[in-house]
């Protein structure tokens, strides 16, 4: 039985739903008297030797005459829509009625000393597992495992009550003569459970199983999750079945045992009112029982539809409820039409954009923005991280919980599975004496992803801080397709966060513009904290938001700086604006002057030729250079902390001198874990500052001979707080003539740089 691309063969459709229809017949069929549990008095002398029983209770509160322990299959007469209009079977439909399961004169069907609804839908489920008689007869052969993995323990639990009868069907369908007994077993070792207990529960669980080959017996595994047998079943297995959930069609199946009196069901109705086959495949068994206590097949599916909609925890959030994401949200927007898209069967599981990696600085929203992304979707998150799964014990414990963490998400497929502090998975060839242990753990995450990337349904986030930081392998495209960097919130950003979290009406009487210009640069998470800090002042005073309180809040978590600070650090940052204008290297993505300072955002290069080294030295310390020309001595901002100007200056004339080959200490590579400054030779010291004395001397001459541009640069970054990259490159293409030659240079680097 083949498979096109656009879906399953018709004819193996109508292998899986007649092999569905038979397996839950046969359950209903099977050891009758054991399902009448509930019933209180049986006339043995009167029904001795019926097979086809048919009690009948007091008449039900309704007035209909209800049906008890009819046989699967039996049909009590035609079915009463055949008898009316299409407009009378509309006003069925309108009334919740299914004129097509109901027989004029019997209503319904009790459900008493029937099996749970949950296991004739589940014994449909197992039917439709397999494709045609041969794979069928595969499980039959002795000397080989099959293993259905279920990750719901509640539905493992019915899968288990019914596999006896459901296998002893299969067998009487395909095998002439009685064959080996199919022997079962269950493994569902505990994921947070010890090294040591899981090993003795894989030997014990090895040892039965390994007796029952012997015995020459087929074995029927269920487990809850993937990879949990030991190596050697693994190898013996010859075929996995993943339970997907309860679909519509094992639904209708069970209803046809349960609700009909005609074999026959107004199914088209009852699809239009099932939920969504995601959400239906999430229900639990005791959910499905619920629902079918309905008393009609439309009220049936009603009900389950009503359950599956029902809240299971806080509101979702959505992608609409993230403000500030600018070319981003394009990404995500085209993420989310692909998944929509494969969900509906008119896009082909390869095709869809179905993982990325957020990184960008603390506090911009990586989190939520998983959480927006399956809310979005209306799938479930399922979150882990390196410290959650370090949490779990030594290597071989945290490997488990990660596995486990990647098989539930797989199970509950169509899902999002993110992996927060992905760059705590840091590079295999890092420190020697942490060298061993990470090569482990990142090749076990690999593995891990290389599984994930096969499940259809299964979109992969990730979030860090350091995107340099991970490991390269594991975030390679065919892992993680898109690498989307997430910064602060523009001033468009932030003003759009401010109006949604105050809403709207309450905006649109502030003047939010002033609070803005005093969060720029600030995460969106300083942006949400100011506003629940003015919302608990206004509380505080028994009062209606106002204007003071956005300010006495903005005080507090942003204070401003006094105007000639803000005119000197605007200084600054237009000399590494003008600096990167004048160079060949890309226009910056924007600059920003903020209450704790300013910023430039360059553009990204991965590599770097000795004058693209060069220029970047001169724009690192041409806001020093800025400082000393304009105000006459600079200040110590060019050197705080190890990601200040001075230090990425050092660091780059470093590398440039030791690890690519730029400078005058010849070809052998030394890398950073060696020497850093501190430790370095004499020479090579020496070397480091000579390239760094040099690009200061050419950052100032340049300063020098474009003061008015430089001054000019500061005056507008006072002014608006925020220049864009369309702005800055306006201030490009405006430079003199004379810059020209320059322009063509920086379009050939960044040309080269591609095509590297």
């Amino acid at each position: 039985m083949t498979h096109d691309r656009d879906g399953p063969t018709a004819d193996l459709i109508e292998f899986k739903l007649n092999l569905a229809k038979a397996c839950a017949e046969a359950l209903c069929k099977a050891d009758w008297f054991r399902w009448l549990s509930t019933i209180d008095v049986i006339d043995d002398d009167n029904n001795e030797g019926d097979d086809d029983l048919d009690f009948v209770e007091a008449q039900p509160v309704d007035n209909s005459t209800v049906v008890v322990g009819k046989m699967a299959g039996t049909v009590s007469g035609p079915p009463a829509a055949k008898a009316l209009s299409e407009a009378e079977i509309a006003h069925e439909f309108a009334n919740a009625q299914d004129p097509w399961a109901r027989c004029d004169g019997v209503e319904r069907i009790s459900q008493n000393g029937r099996p749970h609804p949950s296991a004739i839908a589940a014994a449909a489920g197992l039917g439709m597992l397999f494709d045609d008689e041969g794979d069928l007869q595969k499980i039959f052969r002795p000397g080989g495992i099959t293993n259905v993995i279920c990750a719901s323990a509640a539905t493992r639990s019915v899968l288990e009550e019914i596999l006896r009868v459901v296998t002893d069907h299969w067998q009487k369908r395909i095998l002439s003569q009685k064959g080996p007994d199919l022997h079962f077993h269950n493994f569902s070792a505990r994921p947070d459970a010890s090294t040591r207990d899981r090993t003795r529960a894989q030997h014990e669980f090895q040892i039965k199983v390994e007796n029952s080959l012997r015995r020459h017996g087929p074995v029927l595994i269920i487990s809850s999750r993937a990879r949990q047998l030991p190596a050697a079943l693994e190898s013996l297995t010859r075929r996995i079945f993943r339970w997907a959930g309860f679909t519509a069609e094992m639904i209708i199946e069970a209803l046809r045992l349960t609700h009909s009196t005609t074999g026959m069901l107004a199914e088209a109705e009852i699809r239009k009112r099932l939920p969504s086959p995601t959400a239906l495949k999430r229900l639990e068994p005791a959910q499905i029982d619920a629902a079918f206590e309905e008393a009609t097949t439309l009220l049936v599916a009603d009900r389950l539809a009503e359950i599956a909609n029902a809240p299971m925890g806080p509101k979702a959030v959505t992608l609409d409820a993230v403000q500030g994401l600018g070319a981003t949200r394009g990404y995500l927007d085209r993420m989310l039409n692909d998944l929509q898209e494969w969900q509906e069967g008119q896009l082909a599981w390869p095709d869809v954009t179905s993982s990325a990696v957020f990184h960008g600085p603390p506090g911009t929203g990586k989190t939520m923005l998983a959480k927006a992304i399956a809310g979005s979707a209306g799938i479930p998150l399922i979150s882990t991280s390196y410290a959650e799964c370090q949490k779990a014990g030594h290597q071989g414990d945290m490997l488990a919980a990660l596995s486990a963490a990647f098989e539930e998400a797989a199970q509950a497929a169509p899902a999002v599975l993110f992996i927060d502090e992905i760059d705590s998975f840091s590079d295999r060839g890092g420190d020697a004496s942490n060298r061993s242990y990470m090569r482990g753990v990142v090749n076990g995450l690999l593995e891990q992803i290389n599984h994930a990337v096969e499940v259809e349904g299964l979109v992969l986030l990730g979030a860090t801080n350091h995107l340099d930081a991970i490991d390269e392998a594991v975030i390679r495209s065919g892992r993680f397709d898109l690498k989307l960097h997430i910064p602060y919130p523009n001033r468009a950003g932030i003003e759009a966060i401010l109006s949604a979290r105050l809403g709207q009406k309450r905006a649109e009487q502030l003047n939010l513009r002033a609070v803005t210009d005093r969060l720029v640069g600030q995460s969106g998470a300083t942006v949400e904290a100011l506003v629940r800090d003015a919302l608990g002042r206004a509380r505080a005073e028994k009062t209606e938001l106002q204007q003071k309180h956005l300010m006495e809040a903005a005080d507090h978590l942003a204070p401003t700086l006094s105007p000639s600070l803000q005119r000197r650090i605007a200084i600054h940052e237009a000399g590494h604006v003008l600096a990167t204008l004048l160079s060949p290297l890309p226009t910056p993505k924007r600059a920003q002057l903020t209450a704790q300072g300013g910023m430039v955002e360059q553009g990204p290069l991965p590599i770097l030729t000795p004058d693209w080294a060069r220029a970047r030295l001169q724009v690192l310390l041409a806001g020093r250079a800025a400082e000393i020309h304009l105000c006459g001595v600079p200040t110590s901002g060019a050197g705080l902390g190890p990601q200040s100007d001075l230090a990425q200056a050092t660091e780059l004339a470093l590398a440039a001198e030791t690890r690519w080959g730029f400078g005058e200490s010849g070809l052998a590579w030394h890398g950073a874990s060696v020497f850093g400054i501190d430790t370095a030779p004499e020479k090579v010291k020496d070397q480091v500052e000579r390239h760094l004395r040099t690009a200061h001397e050419k950052a100032m001459a340049m300063i020098e001979e474009n003061t008015e541009l430089l001054s000019r640069i500061a005056d507008r970054l006072v002014e608006a707080r925020e220049l864009d990259g369309q702005e800055l490159e306006a201030i490009r293409r405006s430079l003199p003539v004379q810059a020209a030659s320059m322009d063509a240079h920086r379009q050939e680097a960044v040309y080269s740089v591609q095509r590297v």
